[in-house]
């Protein structure tokens, strides 16, 4: 394999791919991992998104620029770039089993959400209604609609059949469903990430203060309760495909004191495995990582942050798991 470098900038963002046989077991299962890391530059600003496409050939990506790209999963070539919000891009997320990507901009965007079709980067649609930053996006469990999360004002149900079957939209399409997440306390920790389990009727919202809440939507009313607390401030969580894992990061625009992905255990709250990411300038410290998606087969993380000084392109690294 052939193990370039690429001089980086201190702030250069690059997207990053962690190539591991990662079984969601006991801590006691064992006590590392070989796992070999894929980076790649490109996102002039900090990469704050990365989700794989469901057939796990894709790995889109967004930054604090707003950009959105395309890469794809085993070469790391680029494909294509789709957006250009005018700011800020937090969210993220296919829809129409791959065939629609959706990514949503910041303030400077009137937090839009932008759809694009993935065969071409043609934009199909632009949905507004949230009032604050939007925070995630995760696709429908029927495949014919998106969830949005934003900071302050919840969760919205947007439907993308039109959309899916060639459709024009409409020129101002609304949510279907809107509801704000009461929380099990006191605290107005502003919502940071969102998690949807496709197989049951239950989600997983993060917060600013490191909590992770779990909803069970399965009854009359919706049952909430803790599930995990984090170290840090929680940047992003995804789902693993068994549904038995998730993946979480650290951290804001300003850095993170936790520089590593969690994998914590949707039964309990175990944390199964704790996985640092390539170093930094100083060999002491781990670089910081915004985001991580398990691959569909759940094999692989990807993972979007911010790396600085010259990285290989390739390595081998060992994760401990706690």
């Amino acid at each position: 394999m052939n193990h370039s470098t690429f001089p980086l900038s201190r702030h250069a963002l690059l997207l990053l791919c962690f190539f591991m046989g990662l079984a969601v077991q006991s801590a006691s299962a064992a006590d590392s991992a070989d796992s070999e890391v894929f980076v790649q530059t490109a996102h002039s600003l900090m990469a704050t998104r990365a989700v794989f496409s469901p057939d796990g050939a894709r790995v889109a990506v967004c930054d604090g620029s707003g950009r959105v790209a395309l890469w794809d999963a085993p070469s790391g070539r680029k494909v294509r770039e789709l957006e250009r919000h005018a700011g800020l891009c937090l969210g993220l997320a296919y829809a129409a089993n791959g065939t629609l990507l959706a990514s949503a901009g910041g303030v400077r965007s009137a937090n839009e959400i932008g759809v694009h079709r993935t065969s071409d980067g043609a934009r199909l649609a632009v949905l507004r209604g949230h009032k604050g930053l939007i925070r995630e996006l995760v696709p429908a469990r029927d495949g014919k609609g998106l969830w949005s999360l934003g900071e302050k004002d919840g969760l919205k149900r947007w439907d993308l059949l039109d959309v899916t079957q060639g459709k024009a939209p409409s020129a101002d399409p609304r949510p279907s469903r809107e509801f704000t997440i009461t929380l099990p306390d006191t605290s107005d920790a502003d919502l940071t990430s969102l998690a949807l389990d496709p197989r049951a009727d239950r989600l997983w919202v993060a917060r600013a203060d490191g909590k992770i809440i779990e909803i069970d939507f399965s009854g009359a009313e919706p049952r909430m309760k803790l599930l995990w607390q984090g170290p840090d401030q929680i940047a992003g969580m995804h789902l693993s495909p068994q549904g038995d894992a998730l993946a979480v990061t650290f951290g804001g625009m300003m850095g993170a004191k936790e520089r590593a992905v969690h994998v914590v255990a949707t039964a309990n709250g175990e944390v199964l495995a704790r996985l640092e990411s390539p170093k930094s300038g100083d060999p002491h410290k781990p670089g910081v990582i915004l985001s991580a998606a398990f691959s569909p087969d759940g094999a692989r993380i990807a993972g979007a942050g911010k790396i600085t000084n010259t990285v290989t392109s390739s390595r081998q690294m060992q994760f401990g798991l706690k």
